[in-house]
């Protein structure tokens, strides 16, 4: 959303929708994921990628709600 940071969309998405909402992020240093977490984030990757774990962190959190 243009003017808004990740946690600040993400506030905003979290009035409307409980839609899963994952971090990505480059930014890897220790803390991040728990900041992410405390803020309503479901969960949180990091770059780069890893196919495998963004494949199993989809199905975890989408199955969660019936979107697999």
């Amino acid at each position: 959303m243009p003017g808004m940071g990740s946690v600040e969309a993400t506030r905003h998405i979290r009035g409307f929708t409980k839609v899963p909402v994952i971090a990505l992020t480059a930014d890897a240093v220790n803390g991040m994921r728990e900041m992410f977490l405390e803020n309503r984030f479901n969960d949180f990757l990091t770059k780069p990628i890893v196919t495998v774990k963004q494949n199993a962190m989809l199905e975890h959190c989408c199955g969660d709600i019936g979107y697999s």
